[in-house]
């Protein structure tokens, strides 16, 4: 396989390139390091390779894999599957839910799927996109299950996502879309993730949850109602 042709351009072609983990890897080490080795810690232009795909600067003897310093750091997952997730997520059309790679890859659990695609989609992030603005609704969301934790709120539902969605006028579709895993739906983790993700002076549509009303403080102007289409609908969270 040429480098000249950086990606396989059909199903077949992508099985013939990545049947085994050792083509994966010699893939993605020629992706990171087309012109030779370069350490990550201190440049180092040579190492030795190691069993299982470890490889060992000659200079400093840092240890590192094609997958060091990736959102595929960090996890047991093979790479063939993390290539196959890749493939499965660009190639629909209409996007793809946790369940939808679940059941696609034939994954035992829709934790391990959840994550695959949040790390993904992490990683296909552009930082210097523009923020939301206009008018944005704004809400917190368990991912799974639908038990109730003190004052109404999902506490231990499953992973919680704080969703933001820009509303255009005049139309009944949706704009742009933010999503967050978050730890808590306290007001220091709404706040940090409305004044990352939104322009200051935009019109804020909340539920009643008393951590959005402080963000009129902030140069936000909040509108709070006890409905929020993000919970009660599927059109947004369908695809986490």
């Amino acid at each position: 396989m040429g480098m000249e042709t950086k990606y396989p351009k059909a199903q077949l072609e992508f099985e013939d390139w990545f049947a085994t983990e050792e083509q994966c890897a010699d893939y993605l080490r020629k992706i990171r390091w087309p012109t030779g080795f370069s350490c990550l810690k201190w440049m180092g232009k040579k190492a030795w390779e190691q069993s299982r795909g470890r490889l060992t600067c000659q200079k400093c003897r840092y240890e590192c894999t094609a997958k060091t310093g990736t959102f595929m750091e960090g996890t047991n997952l093979s790479l063939r599957l993390w290539f196959r997730a890749i493939w499965w997520l660009v190639n629909q059309k209409h996007g793809v839910s946790a369940a939808g790679l679940q059941t696609g890859l034939g994954l035992g659990s829709y934790k391990t799927a959840w994550l695959i695609l949040h790390k993904i989609r992490a990683a296909m992030v552009i930082p210097s996109r523009k923020q939301l603005g206009g008018i944005v609704e704004v809400d917190e969301a368990c991912v799974g299950g639908k038990k109730r934790g003190l004052n109404g709120r999902n506490r231990k539902a499953g992973p919680m996502i704080i969703v933001a969605v820009e509303v255009p006028e005049n139309t009944s579709q949706l704009g742009r879309i933010r999503m967050k895993h978050v730890d808590s739906n306290s007001s220091a983790c709404i706040h940090r993730f409305v004044q990352n993700n939104v322009e200051k002076g935009s019109y804020l549509m909340t539920d009643l949850w008393a951590a959005y009303r402080k963000l009129e403080d902030q140069g936000y102007k909040v509108t709070q109602t006890a409905a929020s289409r993000i919970k009660e609908g599927d059109e947004v969270l369908q695809h986490v």
